[in-house]
């Protein structure tokens, strides 16, 4: 039940090419090339404006729920 988990985990930090290559759980080059590509991915906005965003929505709901309780 845990296998795919940890093995997406374990892709995170793999390179792109060897993905596929291994479906063990221990990646044989470490590198967090896919998470620089994934932050500075998107049309126009980038994952830091989408990250803001939610950040904006989640203080708001949370500040009015605390209001209303």
């Amino acid at each position: 039940m845990l296998y795919p988990l940890l093995w997406m985990l374990k892709s995170s930090f793999t390179p792109e090419s060897d993905i596929f290559d291994s479906f063990g759980l221990v990646p044989g080059e470490l590198t967090f090339e896919n998470y620089v590509k994934g932050w500075s991915s998107g049309e126009g906005v980038g994952f830091t404006g989408y990250f803001i965003n939610t950040a904006l929505i989640v203080a708001g709901s949370l500040i009015v729920n605390l209001l209303s309780c």
